[in-house]
């Protein structure tokens, strides 16, 4: 049957990419391991192809999702969002949701930290494999790719997508490019602490035999490129993953706090956020926990406190090739806040920023911009703050 030239959509039209590469090397790429997945919430009767020559692919660049140009394929491919059926969590879903291939994500309202704690206390996980975890945010970033690709994808063109690229994404960085300075820049630092424990005679030498030890673990196994970027992403370097919590009042600070600064300081203010277009989110996130890198899990023994210490970080690796924003698929749900509302008590931002002189790591990155790098290095290091106290 011959179809209507609208029935034939560009990937490019509702931000997919086009790939020629054959099957067996688009799945080195992060890519999912079914091809041609369609919710059975979509809409069979109406069907599309994406243009393409030959064997080819269009690829969802933010999830991973695979779909071949020679196959029809239905409207609401992941799914009607009306259609959906409930789950957990959607019992008050009194802000309507977002959504992720083939599932929705309920937006709930919340008005106090009352209303928060009794939230998060009745939070049951059925999996005892999955942990929640919390990512606070002033303000929700969504995909943005479009109507067309909301009535393609989920059979509404308001559909809002959550975004959660990481900051490497974000800021065009390109880690392999920065990856071998990072790792010799941290190197470094590790050196000379041990080197200042030893020679201070801060601890024993029986300690620092110790120290040097769990270092030289560390350095030489295959935690160590965990480390450096969770270290990376706790002081605003741009990195590959999101850095979440396992406290919900760590989550509650970064949603309610505004961090601002300028290109010119390494200084950045903290001010209580305030009412805007866009209220304050803390997503809840249900992660299986051979994903979850737990900060305090591979930080070394004998190395400073500093900051994902005290924000008991929990670092996410999310983004690699054709997913960038895979991690969104674990949002259960959307919390938003009122600004205005009674939130207190909430940790200050001295209590999760030490200061400088109390953060050995912090004061060795100020000493290291003065240092000669190179350009990409340069770039990636720009991003490094300190809050003002």
């Amino acid at each position: 049957m011959k179809r209507s030239t609208e029935d034939w959509i560009s990937p490019a039209d509702i931000g997919f990419t086009l790939a020629t590469d054959n099957y067996e090397q688009l799945h080195y790429q992060n890519v999912t391991p079914l091809t041609n997945e369609a919710s059975p919430f979509c809409t069979p009767k109406k069907r599309f192809r994406f243009q393409g020559e030959g064997k080819s692919f269009a690829i969802d660049p933010f999830f991973g999702q695979l779909y071949d140009t020679r196959t029809e394929l239905p409207y609401a491919i992941y799914g009607r969002t009306d259609d959906l059926p409930p789950y957990a969590g959607e019992g008050r879903a009194d802000a309507g949701f977002l959504r992720v291939p083939f599932r929705r994500i309920p937006k709930l309202l919340i008005r106090n930290r009352k209303q928060f704690d009794f939230f998060v206390k009745h939070i049951v996980s059925a999996d005892p494999n999955l942990i929640t975890l919390f990512r606070g945010q002033t303000r929700e970033y969504l995909l943005n790719r479009g109507k067309r690709a909301g009535e393609l994808l989920y059979g509404d063109e308001d559909a809002q997508e959550p975004s959660l690229l990481p900051s490497a994404s974000r800021r065009g960085v390109n880690l392999e490019n920065i990856g071998m300075e990072w790792s010799a820049t941290v190197q470094w630092f590790i050196y000379l602490w041990v080197e200042q424990l030893r020679t201070g005679h801060q601890i024993s030498h029986r300690t620092s035999d110790t120290v040097s030890a769990y270092m030289d673990h560390l350095v030489g196994g295959y935690n160590l490129w965990n480390f450096l970027l969770s270290l990376a992403q706790h002081y605003g370097l741009p990195s590959a993953g999101l850095d979440v919590t396992d406290r919900p009042d760590v989550a509650l600070f970064f949603a309610l706090t505004r961090l601002s600064g300028s290109d010119e300081s390494l200084m950045v203010k903290s001010e209580r956020a305030t009412a805007s277009n866009s209220a304050p989110v803390i997503y809840v996130l249900a992660c299986p926990k051979t994903t979850v890198m737990q900060f305090k899990d591979y930080r070394p023994f004998g190395f400073p406190i500093s900051r994902p210490d005290r924000q008991n970080a929990v670092f996410l690796h999310t983004a690699w090739g054709y997913a960038s924003n895979v991690i969104a698929n674990r949002i259960w749900v959307a919390l938003y806040l009122d600004p205005e509302g009674d939130w207190d008590p909430i940790p200050s931002a001295r209590e999760l920023f030490p200061s400088t002189l109390d953060d050995p790591f912090a004061q060795y990155l100020s000493q290291v911009l003065g240092w000669e790098l190179s350009d990409n290095f340069r770039t990636f290091m720009k991003y490094f703050y300190l809050l003002e106290r």
